[in-house]
């Protein structure tokens, strides 16, 4: 049986690293956990996550890193609030070209963020103290808790 682009070994090329404006001589370390798409963590003057976005599951990649750009563009909101951006939002990291996805030569779309030291992730709730701090979050970024312009649609409108 023939295994899929996104089932294929893959290897951070420099041509990725560069697209982002790294040095194509670093090594980009996978990272585990994720189970939909490719993580990897680059050191470059700072620490960064480039993630190969699963384009099966998300058959839209443009369409969710404008979304991610939008809610990420609140940062300000953040520190108005008495809030810390630098962990409670994405530090996107565009491309050289000022895009915020690369698409290399096989097809694959790739993003570049600020790796965020000490930041878990879950595969799944452990308790109900999760839950309801996962919902205030997701208040927070919706606008539900302080208005912001287009709250509560990913689009803004």
């Amino acid at each position: 049986k023939e295994r899929s682009p996104m089932e294929q070994t893959l290897h951070v090329t420099p041509e990725i690293l560069a697209a982002f404006g790294l040095s194509p001589r670093n090594e980009a370390v996978r990272l585990n956990g994720g189970h939909i798409n490719d993580t990897f963590l680059v050191e470059d003057g700072g620490q960064f996550v480039l993630q190969r976005i699963n384009h099966y599951v998300f058959p839209s990649p443009r369409d969710i890193m404008e979304n991610i750009a939008g809610v990420t563009a609140f940062a300000e909101k953040i520190r108005d609030r008495g809030g810390d951006p630098d962990r409670e939002t994405l530090s996107l990291r565009s491309t050289q070209a000022g895009e915020p996805l690369f698409v290399d030569r096989d097809g694959n779309f790739w993003r570049c963020m600020a790796y965020v030291a000490g930041a878990q992730s879950f595969e799944s709730a452990e308790s109900a103290a999760m839950l309801r701090e996962l919902a205030g979050g997701v208040d927070r970024i919706s606008g539900r808790s302080k208005k912001t312009p287009g709250a509560g649609h990913p689009r803004g409108s």
